[in-house]
Order: C-alpha cells, then sequence, then structure tokens
C-alpha cells in the first residue's frame, strides 16, 4: 500500500465549494458510495453597496440580456435590483440557475446544459 492509497477502496472525492455546497455535494456522493472531504475555497456575499445597486439601475434598463452563471447570482442580483427587467431577455448556465431565475426574475430564455455537475 503505497503512502497515498485511501484505506478502503471507495472513490474519494475532494470538495472545494462554498460550506453549504458542500455538505449537500458529500451527501450525493455519499449515496453514490464515495467518500468526500470538505475543503470549502468560495465565501459568497453580496456587494450590496449603494454604487452597485446605482450601477445596476443604470445598466439594466440599457440591457439587452441578462445572463447568469449561479443561483447565487441570481440571488444577489434580485437582492441589489429592484427594479423591471425593461425588455431584457434572461439566460442562464444549468437548470438549477434558470429555476432560481424563473422564480426570482420571472423569466428565461434560454438555459444552457452547462452546471456543477
Amino acid at each position: 500500500m503505497t503512502p497515498h492509497a485511501a484505506k478502503d477502496s471507495r472513490p474519494r472525492v475532494l470538495l472545494t465549494r462554498s460550506e453549504e455546497d458542500c455538505a449537500e455535494w458529500a451527501a450525493r456522493f455519499a449515496r453514490l458510495g464515495m467518500e468526500s472531504e470538505s475543503l470549502p475555497c468560495i465565501h459568497c456575499e453580496p456587494i450590496a453597496t449603494e454604487a452597485s445597486k446605482a450601477a445596476l439601475a443604470a445598466a439594466v434598463p440599457r440591457a439587452d440580456w441578462l445572463v447568469f452563471t449561479s443561483r447565487r447570482g441570481v440571488e444577489a442580483f434580485s437582492t441589489l435590483y429592484d427594479g423591471s427587467l425593461g425588455n431584457a431577455r434572461v439566460a442562464t448556465v444549468g437548470a438549477a440557475t434558470g429555476e432560481s431565475a424563473r422564480e426570482r426574475l420571472g423569466r428565461v430564455v434560454l438555459i444552457g446544459r452547462g452546471g456543477a455537475a
């Protein structure tokens, strides 16, 4: 047995997502018979400054598209911006982000096939 070999033959996964996402992914991997180790490398917090709110208020009415790559991005956007989306079309990467946009923004016209999985 080499020094780096696992104690058992189960596949091992290192999770580097946010702390709350690590728990969800660890449960998924456990159901698949995998062992996981959590090392959160991402910490998310909204940048709720008056400047960021003003920038969104100025930019969104002129936007043709709003593109979101994560549900956290949708959540932060909807927290910071409470105005009309105007004619902007909403696109997302992945189904979970699309669902979040549908719930919080009321529309999604394009959901890409990408995603965390």
